[in-house]
């Protein structure tokens, strides 16, 4: 029995690679590549937990009377939990709801981009987009780099999926 000689080292994902990823799915360059669009596909989507996650501690942080909070979570829910802390209980009340379902959207967003649809990534662009342009707007500067950099990583993800969609190799899971 011959010796094969050693695998390749895993390729990295770009147009060139679309060869590799349409090679069978038992070529060891196929699996390495499908592991990378996969793993960059998770990484995009898991950003959307970490805005949920944040904006529940910046949530907590201002409702409680702090002025303190994280750059990564929503601005919107930032400016409106401070601004009920000026009408009493009330609106602390209709600012936690407010909260509640801001962070309860972009965890359903973070599941369900986990499950590969394309949909969600689009639709938390769109959201955190104009998240951003609020931040912007308010002038928090290190706010509009951490933004745009969730931005990134989340159209990263959105274009790995569409990069196995165009394959005919996308499938959402269960």
């Amino acid at each position: 029995m011959e010796n094969p000689g050693p695998l390749p080292s895993p390729p990295t994902i770009g147009d060139s690679q679309t060869a590799i990823l349409s090679a069978p799915a038992q070529d060891p360059r196929a699996q390495f590549a499908r592991l990378e669009l996969e793993r960059g596909i998770k990484n995009g989507a898991n950003w959307f937990y970490w805005i949920a996650g944040l904006t529940v501690v910046n949530s907590i942080s201002l409702l409680s009377g702090s002025d303190w909070g994280f750059a990564l979570g929503l601005t919107i829910t930032q400016i409106i939990d401070y601004l009920a802390r000026s009408h009493g209980a009330a609106g602390k009340v209709a600012a936690l709801a407010v909260d509640v379902f801001a962070i309860g959207f972009f965890i359903l967003l973070g599941v369900l981009a986990n499950k590969r649809y394309k949909w969600p990534f689009i639709v938390g662009l769109v959201c955190y987009g104009l998240d951003a342009a609020l931040t912007l707007v308010s002038q928090a500067w290190i706010g509009i780099v951490i933004h745009v950099w969730a931005l990134w990583a989340i159209w990263v993800g959105y274009r790995k999926i569409q990069k196995l969609h165009d394959l005919g190799r996308f499938r959402a899971l269960p």
